[in-house]
């Protein structure tokens, strides 16, 4: 599993799990061995507070359910339906960083893979998104605020899903680009290591710089309509206890953003340099999540930066759609679960998930 640990304000996620149930009502024994991820409890509690205000069930339930989809399929179970329960849209495969675990150091690939989505492939693809996926983030190889339109992205995605996420190395955070994120976002995550080695890890990043455009986004949040309805996180990538301490970075950010959170170093930057192992256990990656790059084309884990997993893949279009992609991603869904992902690079060099 990548997630390692979550700092955040004292939520009893059982008891608010048994909230929802007992709102709903009908939902027999379907959950009863549902074990939900560390980040769930929070998004639970978020839609459950909308729930309050608004009185809608059916939103409730879409929220639980999406929510199980998602947090089953990483825990091992496998239940694929038309759609992913998260697909993950590059913005941007250009980055003002070369963090030392990235794929972006590898400059070769890079000088030849440097673009920016197009804003009418961007709309086709939240157009068939909307109502069928319930949860998005912008990620991948690239730094998404970078994008020229970013504002004008951020908001056509405006009460389209029901988490809209962004992740953010905050570096290129400005007034404009903030209001649209509050506009429309539900989750922001700023990804920051380490305080004493910030600039080690993030090459080319100033933690000073960076701290001070999350503090302008902590106060301009504090104003606006939609202030409780965002939940911001810095996160970042583990490697060691001599690196970071989580403590210290809980305690640094504990005033300006509402979580902080590590993820397991994998090894993004050299994946397909490692040698070949003999696992045979299915990896997770292409049950939960879809990535969408940004010329429309389509892969099964982030893992593979130059999609050598599905290099004759079609490209998302208005003929073909995110529904195709997905249903086309099902041969190495089945390759994995029938134990032969050696048969695939870079499945064959990946520690994904006997890893931890």
């Amino acid at each position: 599993m990548r997630f390692r640990s979550l700092s955040n304000k004292n939520i009893n996620g059982d008891e608010i799990l048994q909230t929802v149930l007992s709102i709903l009502g009908d939902t027999e024994n379907f959950f009863d061995d549902y074990k939900y991820q560390p980040h769930t409890p929070t998004r639970l509690q978020i839609a459950l507070n909308k729930y309050y205000i608004d009185g809608n069930k059916d939103k409730l339930r879409r929220e639980l359910y999406g929510r199980f989809l998602y947090d089953t399929n990483i825990s091992g179970k496998k239940y694929v339906t038309d759609y992913p329960p998260l697909v993950h849209l590059e913005l941007s495969s250009i980055c003002n960083y070369r963090c030392t675990f990235c794929y972006q150091v590898d400059q070769e690939y890079f000088s030849k893979n440097r673009n920016f989505i197009d804003v009418n492939l961007f709309k086709t693809v939240i157009d068939q998104l909307e109502d069928n996926v319930p949860y998005i983030t912008h990620s991948n190889r690239g730094e998404p605020t970078m994008h020229p339109h970013f504002a004008e992205l951020v908001r056509y995605c405006k009460d389209k899903f029901l988490d809209y996420k962004i992740n953010t190395n905050a570096s290129l955070l400005n007034e404009e680009k903030i209001l649209a994120m509050l506009d429309a976002c539900h989750t922001v995550v700023f990804s920051i290591d380490s305080i004493e080695n910030y600039s080690k890890l993030r090459v080319n990043g100033s933690l000073e710089h960076v701290v001070k455009n999350i503090k302008l986004f902590h106060d301009i949040r504090s104003t606006h309509p939609r202030k409780n309805e965002i939940l911001t996180r810095a996160s970042g990538v583990y490697l060691n206890d001599e690196t970071q301490s989580q403590d210290k970075h809980a305690k640094f950010f504990k005033d300006i953003v509402d979580e902080t959170s590590f993820v397991n170093y994998m090894p993004w930057e050299n994946i397909y340099d490692l040698p070949k192992h003999n696992i045979t256990k299915p990896c997770n990656e292409p049950f939960y999540r879809m990535h969408i790059l940004y010329d429309g084309s389509v892969d099964a884990c982030d893992m593979d930066y130059k999609l050598l997993l599905n290099k004759d893949g079609q490209k998302i279009s208005n003929d073909y759609t995110v529904k195709d992609a997905w249903k086309s991603l099902s041969n190495i869904r089945y390759i994995h679960e029938e134990g032969k992902r050696l048969e695939l690079s870079p499945c064959d060099k990946c520690p994904l998930p006997e890893h931890f």
